[in-house]
């Protein structure tokens, strides 16, 4: 099964294709839970002037926010 993806997605996937996390666990990224996830968004939110707090649910709204302006039917997921 193809799912689209933007072009900056396959190339981040792509990055991390080989790294050993995402081998020995079958994972698409090396990121290991959502706290995980939550801490690097925290340090992404300190170095950049978002005014939102980041967190996981903030990164999920984006991620639909993205997909659905580049018009991609969310009936894929």
């Amino acid at each position: 099964m193809a799912v689209p993806l933007l072009p900056l997605a396959g190339d981040i996937l792509d990055r991390y294709k080989d790294h050993p996390l995402c081998i020995n666990h079958n994972k698409a990224l090396p990121v290991s839970t959502n706290q995980k996830m939550n801490e690097y968004l925290a340090e992404i939110d300190v170095l950049s002037d978002v005014v939102k707090t980041l967190g996981n649910r903030i990164a999920k709204r984006t991620f639909a926010t993205t997909v659905t302006a580049f018009r991609v039917s969310f009936h894929l997921w």
